[in-house]
């Protein structure tokens, strides 16, 4: 699409964000139109305000045509640490305590050094002259007791003195100090005995605002808008409630949403936390939500594969809310270490000196990039941006950098565009809901409103009984997958406790498999698993035997008086002589059987898939086929068509982590001290010449020698009892975690569904209801009612034609579709 053609839908646009605010403007104002504050109608004072602001928002974003994309995360999650990798340059402070109290925009503009813009600061430099001049003595005592403090003491002393928050701050460090000064002030002005004013900083055009060149675009040609992050308070940071509100405002004017996500933390409440605070803003932002998760360089063979954990996060943890193509694992600090350390190689400059003032990111760069001894290339600049190179590959954040970022610069008018024109579609359907429901109650008299009324009061009843079977049709196949599930998981104990028995069995009735690994890793050039040479017993020589090179390799260690690792006792134990050794025997049963586990759990994955494919099949027949029965039967009778359903269940089992404790293992292996008759190989040559030849029965060429000797004994029976009881462990947290992501979520599901319900009908019946109440208004009134529906009739049913017109334009042009 031509610019031209673009810039005439980002006018369009701007006629539907501006005429839609002025109709529920118009709405809002026009006595009798809208209940009080305690209504319930499908528009009361509560939505029509957030509507109106949002729309105000969005009208403001589309003048400048600048994008705003939020970034949002849970304390420590590492928003700040991602905002730097986009900017490529530590522009926001890390620190482990709660960091964003007040948003701040940073705004990408190429060729600027970091500069902070605070227009609106009266409100705060009013908050510290009062203070100043009134404050007490129990006030100055608690001024002295932050100063004591180390994460409180600049805050105060700033507080205590003559300073005001400046108009304009130049460079990193005077940014750094403002954001501290900013992000501590409201966690310490109830301490000190006053309010922040965070009213006075609900719009976003009165935040800081942070201009600097992000290093990803520097070099680019301009797209057809600009791009601003927004750098949002976290919903769980410091457990101050008001950010909550602010969160969600700011969350619902960002064209865009980047969630980050910890993954060493994905199983704690606040990640479930996390997405029912995105939750309220999801219908909004679409799908123009994208998820980082980060610390991802942490994830370890014995975590579920990246795709599972993907699949967890979008069908689990959000519910279906998130595609999985918009899940990115990433590693943050990485990604900011190489952009940093870039910033300087590639335009050939050397890194600065890691040892002075402000530089520790610098040696940083070099411990992630090349070890300890680092010091080795500091010099080499080819090497150092080889390092940069690969540390930036590590990270992960080349995809999403790409998808999110560089694309949202390119595209920023478009996203712009597209945003407003869903926003105003969504708002549109509920302006024509509420239209038709206030001109039917206005047309018919008070006893077909009754009537009807009395049908909506039997349909919600309706809806209630409905509900009660679907928890009873949800109860009977929640216990057929159990049923099922159960299944599965004693057959995946057997499998695994099975490979155990054969791992530390004598029988080599089933050596075959066994035959299979040892042959493998000599084939590989590998070492034989402990596990494995042990179980074989002499088929390992045979084994040896077939491969010349392994066999001149047997008769050369013999010569040099090398022994076996272990030897079996009468009792059935294998004794070794260091702990390294019996140690070496568990972790290579613990490694097979690890492999063992992840075989099963992906049979496992695809197995419980399947079946909760056919629980949705179950939800979707004798839930949601009933309930849509019903409400067409709603929407024909009242001839309203504003009803949407979306029902969605869990679609994946996340079934944890399959490590084997070692530790636990390590119960089997017994130290004995004991003294022993042993043979010493004879030091002369002609002692391996005589080992070599070995006529005399394996003592030719050793001496007899009496040595107190240390041994470790492994009693296969208990560990094999060990691993066994550590695979029952596991099956069981499967089931609890099957229970946990199908059960509760499901559950959770149908009473979402039904209550959503609920309230669009009961919506309604508040709007018909309010036509009761207008029958006993004056003539006039009615009349003046009546006018002012007509006269949104018309424009709200074209606000909505327009609006996916327009959307449908901008989707084709970036190549996606609009449903």
């Amino acid at each position: 699409m031509h610019e031209n053609n673009i810039e005439m839908l980002l006018k369009e646009a701007q006629r539907l964000v501006n005429y839609e605010a002025e109709i529920l403007s118009n709405i809002k104002t026009t006595p009798g139109l809208i209940g009080d504050k305690k209504s319930t109608g499908t528009l009361n004072p509560t939505n029509i305000d957030h509507y109106l602001e949002s729309l105000h928002t969005e009208a403001k974003k589309l003048a400048r045509k600048e994008m705003v994309v939020a970034v949002v995360g849970n304390m420590k999650a590492g928003k700040s640490t991602t905002i730097n990798a986009i900017v490529g340059t530590e522009l926001l402070p890390n620190r482990s305590a709660a960091a964003t109290s007040l948003p701040t925009l940073i705004r990408h503009v190429a060729g600027q050094t970091p500069v902070l813009h605070f227009s609106k600061n009266t409100p705060l430099n009013e908050l510290l002259l009062d203070f100043r001049r009134g404050k007490s003595p129990e006030q100055q005592q608690q001024l002295e007791q932050l100063k004591g403090e180390t994460n409180t003491r600049d805050l105060a002393e700033f507080i205590d003195s003559d300073k005001l928050f400046e108009d304009v701050y130049h460079g990193e460090a005077a940014i750094h100090e403002f954001l501290k000064l900013l992000n501590e002030l409201p966690r310490q002005a109830r301490t000190l005995g006053f309010e922040f004013p965070f009213e006075q900083y609900a719009n976003m055009h009165d935040l800081p605002v942070i201009e600097v060149e992000f290093e990803h675009l520097r070099g680019q040609k301009g797209g057809l808008g600009s791009l601003a992050l927004l750098d949002t308070p976290g919903p769980n940071e410091a457990g101050q409630t008001h950010l909550r509100p602010i969160l969600e405002k700011q969350l619902r004017e960002a064209s865009a949403v980047i969630g980050v996500l910890n993954f060493t933390q994905l199983d704690a409440d606040h990640a479930y936390d996390f997405h029912q605070q995105l939750k309220s803003v999801i219908d909004t932002t679409g799908d123009r939500l994208y998820l980082l998760l980060n610390r991802f360089d942490e994830h370890t063979r014995n975590d579920p594969p990246k795709d599972e954990i993907i699949a967890h996060i979008a069908h689990k943890i959000f519910a279906g809310d998130i595609t999985e193509n918009r899940i990115f694992p990433t590693a943050a600090i990485s990604a900011y270490l190489s952009r940093r350390a870039n910033s300087y190689l590639s335009r050939g400059q050397e890194l600065p000196n890691p040892e002075e003032p402000g530089n520790g990111w610098v040696e940083e760069f070099l411990e992630e990039s090349f070890g300890k001894r680092w010091q080795r290339f500091f010099d080499d600049l080819d090497e150092l941006t080889r390092g940069a190179d690969d540390l930036w590959a590590d990270s992960g954040f080349n995809e999403p950098l790409q998808r999110v970022i560089k694309t949202a610069h390119n595209q920023a008018i478009y996203e712009l565009t597209r945003a407003a024109a869903d926003r105003v579609g969504s708002y549109a359907e509920v302006l024509s809901t509420f239209v038709d429901a206030r001109s039917e109650g206005l047309k018919r008299q008070a006893g077909d409103l009754k009537q009807h009324i009395d049908q909506l009061e039997q349909d919600i009843t309706a809806f209630k009984t409905l509900e009660a079977t679907a928890e009873r049709h949800l109860n009977q196949a929640l216990q057929d997958f159990d049923k099922e599930m159960n299944q599965q998981l004693a057959q995946a104990q057997k499998t695994v406790a099975g490979a155990i028995e054969l791992y530390t069995s004598d029988t080599k009735a089933e050596h075959n498999e066994l035959l299979a690994i040892a042959k493998q890793a000599l084939d590989n050039d590998q070492p034989i698993p402990e596990v494995v040479t042990v179980a074989l017993g002499d088929e390992i020589e045979k084994l040896f035997s077939k491969q010349k090179k392994k066999g001149a390799s047997s008769i050369v260690n013999k010569m040099l008086g090398k022994q076996p690792n272990h030897e079996f006792t009468d009792d059935g134990l294998i004794k070794y002589s260091t702990q390294d050794k019996a140690q070496a025997y568990v972790r290579s049963l613990e490694q097979l059987t690890e492999e063992k586990f992840i075989e099963t759990r992906e049979q496992m994955s695809a197995a419980t898939q399947q079946l909760i494919s056919e629980l949705e099949q179950t939800i979707q027949r004798q839930v949601v086929a009933d309930s849509q029965q019903l409400l067409n039967s709603i929407n024909n009778r009242l001839q309203n068509d504003g009803f949407t359903l979306h029902f969605n269940v869990p679609m994946h089992v996340g079934l944890g982590n399959t490590r084997i404790d070692v530790g636990k293992l390590e119960q089997g292996i017994d130290e004995k001290h004991e003294t022993k008759r042993e043979l010493r190989p004879q030091d002369s040559i002609w002692g391996g010449i005589k080992r070599g030849i070995d006529v005399f029965g394996g003592e030719w060429g050793y001496d007899h020698v009496l040595v107190k000797k240390t041994t470790y004994n492994i009693n296969r029976d208990n560990i094999r009892k060990v691993a066994v009881a550590a695979v029952t462990r596991q099956v069981e947290q499967w089931r609890e975690q099957a229970c946990e992501s199908i059960t509760e979520p499901l559950n959770d599901a149908v009473q979402q569904f039904f209550e959503e319900l609920a309230l669009k009908i009961e919506g309604v019946r508040a709007d018909l209801q309010q036509g009761i109440d207008d029958g006993k208004k004056s003539q006039q009134q009615q009349r003046e009612l009546i006018e002012a529906l007509a006269q949104l009739r018309a424009p709200s049913a074209h606000l909505k034609e327009d609006a996916d017109f327009v959307a449908t334009q901008v989707y084709a042009a970036v190549g996606g579709t609009h449903e």
